[in-house]
């Protein structure tokens, strides 16, 4: 666990290199914990011969403050990290995002073309509004929330709910710019039974997918959308706090991805 140095940010990750001829993972959580919540699964590629990183988002977790060449919108967070990624030297990958980190994970597809496929984790929608009220008084100090007053200004969220966080976010970044191949190679896993919330996430991309025709999207169907001229999958709910508590649930869904994504890859 180390820092690393970008320009004059700091940013706080786990690199575990191993020697396995697969593409690299790179985790993302959100702005409400840091890297250590992918303990269990660094473990797991790193028992795989899988090559993995994850990373405190810049100004969160363990990461220091922004300094003032950076803001925290969404952009910017993802320029910071794909300069890390460039600085070690990092090839081919598929992006692990969850909550915040999923659209992160977006924008950093539109910046590097090293990223092969996007695993997008949900967060859990459950989550008693009661928490996310005092959320910032969990933070271990004062200034952590004021880097959050900040980070919501910025990509102008008008509450803390998760469900604002999340859902205009990937309807901008998903309408507006996304690289297509990298959504069609994408899995989606839920970890609550919030359908309406997946919907009103993908359904705008599909709109323009070849068949013109919106595809509804439910928690009970685990499917691939051929149809709509996409290999996207669609994961089931697969248990809350999957990546922290089940690991293996996640494991075996991301395991099977990426060793496909980097046979392809490697057929070109």
């Amino acid at each position: 666990m180390v820092y690393e140095a970008i320009d004059d940010t700091l940013i706080h990750y786990s690199y575990n290199k191993c020697n396995g001829n697969y593409n690299c993972v790179v985790m993302i959580h959100d702005i409400f914990a840091s890297k250590e919540s992918w303990f269990y699964l660094q473990q797991h590629f790193t028992k795989s011969n899988i090559t993995n990183i994850s990373i405190d988002i810049p100004g969160f977790g363990a990461s220091p403050t922004l300094t003032t060449k950076y803001d925290y919108s969404y952009r910017s967070l993802a320029v910071i990290i794909s300069l890390l990624l460039t600085k070690l030297a990092i090839g081919p990958c598929v992006v692990i995002g969850h909550g915040t980190g999923c659209i992160i994970a977006a924008s950093l597809s539109t910046i590097s073309a090293n990223i092969k496929g996007i695993v997008m984790l949900s967060p859990n929608f459950d989550t008693p509004p009661s928490y996310l009220k005092v959320a910032p008084s969990c933070f271990v100090s004062s200034y952590v929330s004021r880097i959050c007053k900040q980070y919501y200004q910025y990509n102008r969220l008008e509450t803390l709910h998760e469900h604002q966080i999340i859902v205009k976010p990937f309807k901008h970044h998903f309408q507006n710019s996304y690289r297509r191949d990298v959504v069609e190679r994408m899995i989606y896993a839920v970890e609550s039974s919030y359908t309406d919330i997946i919907e009103m996430i993908f359904c705008p991309l599909f709109t323009i997918a070849p068949s013109k025709e919106k595809h509804a999207i439910h928690s009970n169907v685990l499917t691939t959308l051929a149809d709509a001229g996409s290999t996207f999958k669609f994961v089931d709910h697969v248990g809350n706090f999957m990546h922290h508590e089940a690991p293996e649930l996640i494991f075996t869904y991301i395991c099977e991805f990426v060793k496909q994504l980097s046979k392809s890859d490697m057929s070109i």
